[in-house]
């Protein structure tokens, strides 16, 4: 048996993906070894022309479509990584991929394989929801959640909607709790001179700004804020759980987090075991996975930075205060 088996992407598919992949391994190495800016220049001028003249769009969000097969299976999605727009998990790219693992009719059942730490609530919530409407629409397709490594915070608010979740004896699950986190600037601004020019129009434009003194206000706000998200999140582990948790709401929503033992105990997960467990429980011989192909456009912005110069600059010039389910 062999749960891993993958539908093998078609010879177009192929040739772009190889395409892309050898511009970016060419344009690094241009870069690498530029040594004016006017090569520079003229490397990103023949590599984004020559991304034109493919159809890029065709490898974007796209996903695999199995050939038919004959002995019993299951439907599987993988979410690896942090959970939030522009993120590896994501509702944009991971919906479209659950949407054709529940329809696929040959599938005995959906396995929803998490490796993640967590990330924002909406995308969380969004992937939750969409879950639980596609459960609907299935009824007679179960949902089965398998968490590896980590199933924390916005990863196990997703995983909840599942109708049993299967937990490695070392995984770490949990992590129901929302913080937001932040950086003041104040002291060093008055120790090298910085003067703080911040104008708002609106007197609480500028809460939690980083380049100001912390109100008690602002304080209070945020806190309203953040046990409004952590109400929601109780409110969906609650509902996903039902009678199957074991344990106070002051044990099991403080934030903390368990190994998969643990959690068994505690009534966040069902039970320890794997992927082959999993298939085997199903009478089924493999699996055939969904997977979103690989965005090549985000891929170059990565080669190049910018993703990390974008997020760099936001976080230094708005100081806008983004909750994270983690």
């Amino acid at each position: 048996m062999n749960p891993a088996d993958n539908p093998k992407p078609s010879g177009a598919t192929k040739r772009i993906a190889d395409a892309l992949s050898a511009l970016v391994d060419g344009q690094t190495e241009l870069v690498k070894n530029s040594r004016s800016a006017k090569r520079w220049r003229v490397g990103r001028i023949v590599l984004f022309g020559t991304l034109a003249s493919i159809p890029v769009l065709t490898l974007l969000n796209k996903t695999a479509s199995p050939a038919p097969i004959e002995e019993p299976y299951l439907s599987m999605v993988r979410l690896n990584g942090a959970i939030g727009p522009g993120e590896g998990v994501n509702a944009e790219s991971t919906v479209p991929t659950l949407v054709k693992a529940f329809e696929d009719k040959g599938a005995k059942a959906v396995v929803l394989v998490i490796n993640s730490p967590g990330g924002t609530p909406v995308q969380a919530s969004l992937i939750h929801d969409r879950l639980l409407r596609l459960k609907k629409e299935h009824p007679n397709k179960p949902l089965v959640v398998i968490a590896e490594d980590t199933m924390a915070s916005g990863a196990y608010f997703i995983g909840v909607a599942a109708d049993k979740i299967v937990v490695n004896r070392s995984s770490i699950v949990g992590s129901v709790g929302v913080v937001s986190q932040q950086f003041g600037f104040t002291e060093l601004m008055q120790k090298v001179g910085v003067e703080n020019r911040t104008l708002t129009a609106g007197i609480s434009k500028a809460r939690m700004s980083p380049f100001a003194q912390t109100k008690p206000e602002d304080i209070e706000k945020m806190n309203v804020l953040l046990g409004q998200i952590h109400a929601h999140f109780k409110d969906v582990v609650r509902e996903g759980r039902k009678d199957k948790l074991k344990a106070g709401d002051d044990k099991l929503f403080n934030g903390d987090i368990w190994v998969g033992e643990e959690a068994v105990k505690l009534g966040l997960a069902d039970e320890l075991g794997d992927l082959n467990t999993v298939v085997t429980s199903y009478g089924a011989k493999k699996v055939v996975e969904y997977s979103p192909q690989h965005n090549a456009l985000a891929k170059l912005a990565k080669e190049f930075g910018l993703a990390v110069g974008e997020g760099a600059a936001k976080m230094m010039i708005s100081g806008d205060v983004l909750p994270n389910l983690k």
